[in-house]
């Protein structure tokens, strides 16, 4: 499926088209399609959990290796953002997270136990 967006509500002034974009893309990462006031924290723990499992951030200041995504700031300047990734609750989003962290974890001790 394609990923079809909508940023026209969206106060992006000053936001780089790399990170317009990479924000964009984030939302099938953190499964929520729409950014509100509502749940911009939930936007922010979402990036700031997934950048965790995956072991840095997605993109990140290169002087001090902090995230650039997981900024509130900058998240609010993307309230009004919509997708097409749906909107999974957080339990079902964290529980998936999980799993897949743990089936990684089972291949990465498989090869290392291969190589033994």
């Amino acid at each position: 499926m394609a990923l079809h967006y909508n940023y026209k509500e969206c106060n992006l002034d000053g936001v780089s088209d790399q990170v317009i974009t990479e924000m964009i893309y984030c939302t099938m990462v953190i499964e929520i399609g729409h950014f509100t006031e509502k749940n911009i924290k939930e936007v922010f723990y979402r990036i700031s959990i997934a950048e965790m499992f995956n072991g840095c951030p997605f993109h990140y200041e290169p002087k001090t290796f902090k995230s650039i995504l997981a900024d509130m700031d900058l998240l609010k300047k993307f309230i009004g953002l919509k997708t097409n990734s749906g909107n999974t609750p957080m339990r079902k989003w964290f529980s998936k997270k999980l799993k897949e962290q743990q089936i990684l974890d089972a291949r990465e001790e498989k090869l290392k136990n291969a190589k033994r």
